[in-house]
């Protein structure tokens, strides 16, 4: 029993890769630097730029489909703003799977017009010729991204990346792959949410079954996509499989006349929030031992004795940072599974890159990692004000460490043992963060846009037209969210209380340092998802297309 737990734990998405310690220098300088009011309003502003777009596009006036494509001009604005955006979020993509190419804000502005144009002419001619609206039009849309993305980014881009000898061709194929499976994800959410509409009430609960089995799949898939880019992981993920599956549980619940459905949807998502949470407080148990027992440390607890230090300011980072920084004073002398540098530059201060590249020079770190080499050197520049971070400098650590002969050999395994689970355990945090905020963003974010929509002219073109959204579904959605809400609370209660450490701060460090790849998705997956019941886009799961019939008689 003990060993198909640990194979089931071993495939989840928190068990796919762990920190950098460039990464963790980076959120150990952010926990020290930001304030908790800094925090909670970068967790509350996040989703609202895609969220107050999405509301945007709904106050542009719509008319009446049948009035033909010609009379519906504002919709074709509204549509080309909104494939602009989405391209755009798509094309901004490239920068992070190819870093060390040379791709600038024009050029992917470029890139994203030419896209757009293209996307724009082949639904006006299907509009002229088919009829309109055009069936399945944002289905189209992300067929003909998969075409138009790449054809525009070569033409931007040029011959050369793509020569064979070219170190940046297998990079921009793997954004290729990546966008392809998150357009497979988002265009595919309809027809999953009309599955479950077509069921008769009595099988709709067989939903919650297959939910996970698709969600599993769908992580998988964009972790494929994504393994080169392990720091980002998680937030490619959450963002991504997460999302669509918040929404489809949330939508079901505003729409579910059945109060035993709506509880077990409900209960069906905090049962998989608290199987993934005793999953992490599993692994975190591993590092409070591993933490406990180097307190305990013939070293350490000399050096406590000389020096009066206080063990409880002794929090998760400052100690393994203790170890990672001066490794070789516990008689490591490598560390061939922990990554030095991450995937990708982070903000540290100077002191900490003299740091990081001192521990490279040293080759303790000996890790290598495919996208390393394809990074120029320089762009380990981006770096932050030096301001010292003197409550845990790395000169304080080393205080806390003696010569290596007084360390014995399970002392130095002890201190491998809490570098490696402790650098898996902050990426397991940091997923598990990013998917209760998700699930309590998401329902909030369905909840106002609908309440909004619901007071504007374009409500006559989605299903039930005016009056449709009541009490009852604001209810429900909102006992869902409070009690995701409960669920990240808890969260950040228990790690705080084992580890002085808060999954806030990480949450808030995710949300702002990768900020662009952040609304990227959240302006794709929104704009995309929340408005494809529109009458204008075509969206007939019954295939009979009615009113193509009656303009074609």
């Amino acid at each position: 029993m003990l060993d198909l737990e640990e194979r089931w734990n071993r495939i989840q998405v928190g068990r796919q890769g762990s920190y950098s310690i460039e990464r963790v220098e980076s959120l150990h300088y952010y926990c020290k630097t930001t304030s908790r009011t800094r925090v909670i309003l970068i967790c509350i502003l996040t989703p609202l730029p895609a969220l107050c777009l999405a509301v945007l596009l709904e106050c542009i006036p719509l008319s009446s489909p049948s009035e033909g494509w010609q009379a519906n001009w504002l919709f074709w604005i509204r549509f080309n703003m909104m494939g602009l955006t989405i391209n755009f979020a798509a094309v901004a993509q490239l920068k992070l799977f190819v870093p060390s190419l040379a791709v600038t804000f024009k050029k992917v502005l470029i890139a994203s017009i030419g896209a757009s144009v293209a996307l724009m002419g082949i639904c006006v001619i299907l509009a002229s010729t088919i009829g309109f609206p055009v069936p399945f039009v944002v289905q189209i849309g992300g067929s003909s991204m998969s075409i138009f993305i790449p054809l525009v980014i070569r033409l931007v881009l040029g011959k050369e990346p793509y020569a064979n000898s070219s170190p940046h061709r297998p990079h921009i194929q793997r954004f290729y792959q990546f966008t392809m499976v998150y357009i497979m994800l988002v265009a595919g959410f309809p027809f999953y949410k009309v599955l479950y509409d077509q069921l008769p009430e009595k099988y709709q609960g067989c939903a919650i079954v297959i939910l996970p089995m698709w969600k599993f799949a769908a992580k998988h898939l964009i972790i494929r996509a994504s393994r080169e880019l392990e720091d980002f992981i998680p937030e490619t993920v959450a963002l991504s499989a997460d999302f669509v599956s918040s929404l489809f549980v949330t939508v079901c619940v505003s729409t579910s006349d059945s109060l035993y459905l709506t509880a077990a949807f409900i209960m069906a998502d905090l049962a998989q929030s608290m199987l993934e949470f005793r999953e992490v407080q599993a692994n975190a148990n591993v590092v409070v031992n591993l933490h406990q027992e180097r307190r305990q440390s013939r070293a350490y607890l000399k050096v406590k004795a000389e020096r009066s230090i206080n063990v409880q300011k002794d929090n998760l980072l400052t100690t393994m940072l203790a170890v990672t920084r001066n490794p070789s004073s516990f008689n490591i002398r490598s560390l061939s599974s922990t990554r030095l540098r991450a995937c990708l530059p982070h903000p540290i201060t100077q002191d900490q890159a003299n740091t990081l590249r001192d521990l490279e020079n040293s080759g303790v770190y000996t890790f290598n990692a495919p996208t390393r080499a394809t990074i120029v050197a320089n762009q380990h520049k981006i770096r932050v004000s030096s301001v010292a971070i003197a409550p845990e400098s790395s000169d304080t650590d080393s205080k806390l460490v003696t010569d290596s002969s007084e360390i014995n050999r399970e002392d130095v395994e002890k201190s491998k043992q809490l570098i490696v689970q402790g650098l898996q355990l902050l990426f397991h945090c940091e997923y598990l963060a990013l998917v209760e905020y998700v699930e309590c963003i998401v329902p909030l974010i369905y909840v106002i846009y609908k309440s909004v929509l619901e007071q504007l002219p374009n409500i006559d073109y989605f299903p039930g037209g005016a009056g449709n959204w009541g009490t009852q579904a604001i209810v429900n959605v909102l006992v869902s969210a409070i009690l995701e809400i409960g669920s990240l609370i808890l969260l950040n209660l228990v790690l705080q209380r084992k580890f002085s450490f808060s999954p806030m701060y990480q949450l808030a460090f995710v949300l702002e340092t990768q900020i662009i790849t952040v609304q990227a998705k959240l302006l794709l997956t929104i704009l995309a998802l929340l408005q494809y019941q529109l009458e204008h886009m075509g969206a007939d799961f019954t295939f009979r297309f009615q009113w193509l019939q009656d303009s074609h008689p």
